[in-house]
């Protein structure tokens, strides 16, 4: 079976970071990588090979969470989601209501004003810890064999927020870890390894 492959530019990247030291590392912090694994899970949704969090509750983490997502990756939420769905390769989406629906509303927020949000650099995420160590699982799913970006922010963002994944999903973290097919390049396989260190010591 054919799947859908889109990804987020390296343009888009650049555009999205804001690149202050360890602004990245906690989910209390600046919100660039939390919207990183919210793209990479995207991804896993629309290629219907997502095997660790519900279209359902993704769906809800991203509505409940639209307030601090930035209108660039509003943008390319929206674009992947009706690009995908207009293939002529692929074909419509399953659940396709539910998943223009979803970007409809996405579409609606991004029609409100961003610009007169003031943040300090902490934010609320709508989040229970159960929803937020499924994303992190799904993501690392999402990640591997992958040699872009996305491994580093995965890292980085698991290892920073370690605390809050319980045994049973380190145990399906190691398990994805230790029997992956491919890990990427040498230095994405070392990054897969680290996390994997870091996941049975903690």
């Amino acid at each position: 079976m054919s799947h859908y492959s889109a990804q987020i530019t390296s343009q888009e990247i650049s555009q999205i970071i804001n690149q202050e030291s360890g602004d990245f590392m906690k989910i209390n912090n600046k919100n660039l990588y939390f919207e990183l694994i919210l793209a990479s899970v995207l991804r896993n949704e629309l290629r219907d090979t997502a095997k660790y969090i519900e279209l359902d509750t993704f769906q809800k983490i991203v509505i409940d969470n639209l307030d601090y997502m930035s209108e660039k990756m509003k943008m390319i939420f929206i674009r992947d989601i009706k690009e995908r769905n207009a293939s002529p390769l692929y074909g419509p989406l399953d659940n396709e209501e539910k998943w223009l629906t979803f970007a409809n509303k996405i579409e609606k927020a991004l029609q409100q004003s961003f610009e007169d949000k003031q943040f300090d650099g902490v934010i609320d995420i709508n989040i229970t810890n159960n929803e937020l160590e499924l994303l992190m699982l799904e993501a690392i799913k999402y990640g591997l064999g992958r040699k872009t970006y996305i491994t580093g922010v995965i890292l980085s963002f698991i290892i920073a927020n370690v605390e809050v994944i319980t045994n049973e999903i380190k145990e399906k973290m190691i398990f994805e870890l230790e029997n992956a097919e491919d890990y990427g390049f040498e230095c994405d396989k070392r990054s897969w390894m680290e996390l994997l260190d870091c996941l049975k010591s903690s």
